[in-house]
């Protein structure tokens, strides 16, 4: 498997959209379109800057957090500069693909959120099988992954006649940070290479829509903090009535284990006596049959 190396010439890693030309892959920057046309089916939640969507609230994974900031984080996301409005052009032109390998084109996206991401890719000559999947959160410097939600898939891959048109489509980046990737599999193919031309565009939201997306994340945020503290507080006056009960409960069972302890020693001192007390009527019984078998040695016996 191969990363083409898109940005960053000293490595194969994901590549950022604010680096340099390589030789196999330009970029280009220039003023953001805020007018541009957002894709159809998201345009409605774009264009309404306080509909709260479901991008906007936080994962279970982010209210389960021990960490505080790791909701805070979600909702502050990047701090928002001039140059993160800027669209970036990402093209590659007649890329190898070698027969059973796979081009892997990683696209980190740090912000800002509702960016609108449109690709074109071309194999030539023959099919590819290619597919997109956007890879939510990133890595700390130990390599775990920090802020983690579940990744989505965009285009599932498959294999595709890029060889006779081109495969076009556009999709919105909710969640940020995140790694948009592109991934050209060949490794269906025993003998031939494919050569791939692609390019993508990120389209940042204006400066108005990233604020207006911030604030909905907080609000959201806020009605599910306060929605489980609601929760949670019910449950904790549940539980600690629950607890009460069992504690009082135990303490009965404690009364009782304590009288049944009593009453146990008694028992066992009289089962003591008892015990003793049939031991010596054994003896006295014994006692008693022999002189009255044999007779006392005091009788005389008259003739």
């Amino acid at each position: 498997m191969k990363k083409d190396e898109v940005d960053q010439p000293q490595s194969a890693a994901a590549v950022e959209k604010d680096e340099k030309e390589t030789d196999t892959t330009e970029q280009t920057n220039g003023s953001a379109d805020h007018d541009q046309q957002k894709p159809e089916a998201e345009s409605e939640e774009i264009n309404d800057p306080n509909e709260i969507t479901s991008a906007d609230r936080p994962s279970a994974t982010m209210l389960n957090s021990s960490n505080p900031q790791t909701l805070i984080s979600f909702v502050d996301s990047n701090k928002l500069q001039r140059s993160d409005f800027s669209e970036s052009v990402y093209q590659g032109r007649a890329l190898p693909v070698p027969a059973g390998d796979v081009l892997e084109i990683p696209i980190i996206i740090r912000g800002p959120s509702n960016s609108v991401v449109e690709y074109t890719v071309e194999s030539s000559y023959l099919d590819i099988s290619f597919g997109i999947v956007v890879l939510n959160g990133e890595s700390n410097a130990d390599g775990d992954d920090v802020d983690k939600s579940e990744d989505m898939t965009i285009f599932e891959r498959k294999r595709v006649d890029a060889h006779l048109s081109p495969i076009t489509g556009q999709f919105l980046i909710r969640t940020v940070p995140c790694t948009v990737l592109f991934t050209f599999d060949n490794t269906y193919s025993f003998v031939r290479s494919k050569e791939v031309t692609y390019r993508i565009t990120i389209t940042p939201p204006s400066m108005e829509e990233a604020l207006a997306s911030r604030r909905r994340r907080a609000k959201a945020s806020l009605e599910a903090v306060q929605e489980d503290a609601k929760s949670a507080e019910s449950r904790l006056i549940s539980v600690i009535s629950q607890r009460q009960e069992l504690e009082a409960e135990i303490e009965k069972l404690q009364k009782l284990v304590m009288d049944k302890s009593k009453s146990k020693l008694v028992a066992e001192k009289e089962e003591g006596w008892l015990k003793k007390r049939l031991e010596m009527r054994e003896v006295q019984e014994e006692m008693l049959n022999v002189r009255l078998e044999n007779g006392w040695e005091d009788e005389v016996c008259e003739i």
